[in-house]
């Protein structure tokens, strides 16, 4: 062995000996000098063979994302990711190496996706694996293909998340089903393989309302029932497997109740969700982030069952605890904040409530800025909660140049209609990115005497531009209530109401979209 061959096999043994030191301690010290010693050795690899390049490159990057997991540092992601490029370019298309350099740089950017949100880092990953997955033919390792379709599958949710491509939903759906396919009952990756199809149907569904995700109503039902037997199933297979009491087997059921809620299924919704409550009181403690959050859920659909008493001391717990535990300042102390200021208004206590949406507007507008999605909302909540003072006037200079905001009571009437109709189309107009905190069921004061007040219609507020998302939104939920005879009453704040007929179910396909200009047309211009 040549001198050479001899330092070289040191620096080799050196550097393999820190990797097992650091993955065993995680000591900070021992990465930097792993960290050191790599790129020594990258330094001099520039005339080695392919498959010492790549290596040297790869875990020369590698070593940079763990310092950044540790240090928050960006440019040390930022150049992790500059050195896998770099590695992927040195390994050809057919190369043994290709399919772990493509795997370490998709890894790299979705890792700076968590902290950037830049789409273009997940384009790029989706197109690495799709690459990945092309690779990945019949003669792979089954389980290899499976974890190739349910990675593209899980990049796909994701961007659709941020773009609401439908696209990218149903190609997203159909690799998870081919992966859980892949997955018998048995199989260790099946769990996971049916929490994945369920997370993308979910998703699927509560998009439905937007303009841009349009069904036709076989498919609308077909999604949600699916959904809601995948996460059915799901729960089941996780109790049994896991136990009653384990994380994974609460979060199976909090999803299966939130599902249940957006249907109108509001009692079954409740016992799901007490059932996940007193679970965690018992085994993380009243003050718990998931018990607060599991406690804010139950608030949500007493909320929708019009018990408000309760939900507003529910709200008003998770408020303060949020409070003490995250900070005035954290994004879900100030969702507790939105979450109480609305049982508030509900009940007709317009002045704590107006107080509490001035809050939380001056706190998003500092953290957020003025134009943060967050922000608008709030505007838009102490725009509503001063109109119904009789304040429209300081409500209209809460927005640039007098932008007029449309104030829209929604009520469904027909020998068929239920209260249950109201939570749904609540939860519907709800999922729309574009009306999320504008609307709000409205209780009407009870009369003296009373056993109380029912829910009978919803207020939303939204600018004009939004008038043909919330037109179609009405319409698309309308139609998703089949073979019933009810119908949707809009009034203005001026008493101009205009009807909704039960005919819009029965309309053909190619007709519906005619008539949702036709509504927002009339909205425009009444």
């Amino acid at each position: 062995m040549s001198g050479s061959e001899g330092r070289a096999k040191r620096s080799e043994d050196a550097i393999k000996a820190l990797w097992d030191q650091f993955e065993s301690t995680g000591d900070s010290h021992v990465l930097e000098l792993l960290v050191s010693l790599l790129r020594e050795a990258a330094s001099v690899s520039i005339a080695a063979d392919v498959g010492d390049r790549f290596a040297t490159l790869s875990n020369l990057g590698v070593a940079l994302l763990c310092r950044a997991d540790l240090t928050g540092l960006i440019e040390d992601l930022d150049e992790a990711i500059t050195l896998q490029r770099e590695a992927l370019a040195s390994t050809p298309a057919h190369h043994p190496g290709r399919l772990a350099a493509v795997s370490n740089l998709g890894v790299a950017l979705l890792r700076r996706v968590d902290r950037t949100e830049q789409i273009e880092d997940l384009n790029e990953v989706i197109r690495l694996q799709r690459e990945a997955l092309t690779a990945s033919t019949s003669e792979v390792d089954v389980d290899d293909r499976t974890a190739a379709m349910s990675n593209l599958g899980a990049t796909l949710l994701r961007r659709a998340v941020h773009t609401a491509s439908v696209e990218d939903l149903d190609e997203a759906i159909s690799l998870h089903r081919e992966a859980l396919a892949s997955t018998p009952a048995n199989h260790p990756k099946h769990t996971a393989a049916l929490s994945n199809l369920g997370e993308a149907l979910r998703i699927r569904f509560e998009q439905a309302s937007d303009s841009r995700a349009s069904l036709n109503i076989e498919q609308l039902s077909a999604f949600a029932a699916e959904s809601i037997q995948i996460h059915e199933q799901l729960a089941l297979t996780r109790e049994r497997a896991l136990g009653e009491n384990h994380p994974n087997t609460l979060a199976s059921i909090n999803n299966l109740a939130a599902l249940l809620q957006d249907q109108g299924e509001l009692k079954k919704a409740r016992a799901l969700h007490e059932r996940v409550l007193t679970t965690y009181r018992r085994t993380l403690g009243e003050d718990h982030p998931k018990t607060l959050t599991s406690l804010n859920n139950l608030a949500a659909v007493l909320q929708d069952q019009g018990e408000l008493e309760t939900a507003r001391t529910f709200y008003a717990h998770v408020l303060y605890a949020r409070e003490r535990t995250l900070g005035p300042d954290h994004p879900s102390t100030l969702a507790s904040l939105n979450n109480l200021a609305a049982v508030l208004q509900d009940q007709g206590e317009l002045k704590k409530a107006q107080a509490l949406h001035e809050r939380a507007l001056t706190t998003r507008e500092r953290t957020l800025g003025p134009d943060h999605p967050s922000t608008l909302a709030s505007r838009s909540n102490l725009a509503a909660v001063l109109t119904a003072q009789g304040r429209a006037d300081l409500a209209e200079r809460l927005y640039p140049s007098g932008l007029r905001l449309e104030e829209i009571k929604v009520t469904v009437v027909g020998d068929d209609s239920h209260p249950r109709d109201l939570v749904s189309l609540h939860r519907w107009l709800h999922s729309d990115p574009r009306l999320v905190e504008t609307v709000r069921i409205s209780v009407p004061q009870p009369e003296p005497e009373s056993m109380g007040a029912v829910a009978n219609s919803l207020l939303v507020r939204f600018p004009p531009s939004n008038i043909t998302s919330f037109s179609t939104s009405l319409i698309t939920w309308l139609r998703s209530r089949s073979n019933k005879d009810i119908r949707l009453l809009l009034t203005d704040l001026s008493g101009v109401t205009l009807e909704v007929p039960s005919q819009v179910i029965k309309l053909p396909e190619d007709a519906v979209a005619d008539f949702s200009t036709a509504l927002s047309n009339a909205l425009r211009h009444r």
